[in-house]
């Protein structure tokens, strides 16, 4: 009985995290996305907006079209994409850390 209560608090834990509260000298972490994949949404977009010190500030795709309207889909600040779209993020000073969606 008590597997099965402990399984619908992480499943309702899961569907509703706690709101974490960010130290005011503390200011918020950047992040940017290589690539408008499918799973990127799921991973890292959904959760940040439950965290205050968390911004997904851009996202690049080898298709600038892909990257600006996952970018409007998503509420992201900035959009590369092209030829050098994912060196122009990587390169991106407001950029604090980079997650790299890659499926395995």
């Amino acid at each position: 009985m008590s597997s099965i209560i402990g399984f619908i608090r992480r499943i309702l834990t899961g569907l509703n995290p706690p709101v974490s509260v960010p130290t005011p000298e503390s200011g918020p972490l950047n992040f940017g996305i290589l690539g408008a994949a499918t799973i990127a949404p799921i991973a890292i977009v959904t959760p940040a907006k439950n965290h205050e010190e968390t911004i997904i500030y851009a996202v690049a795709a080898r298709d600038k079209a892909k990257a600006t309207a996952f970018a409007k889909k998503y509420d992201i600040e900035k959009a590369y994409g092209g030829p050098n779209g994912y060196q122009e993020l990587i390169d991106d000073p407001e950029i604090d850390a980079i997650y790299n969606p890659v499926r395995v």
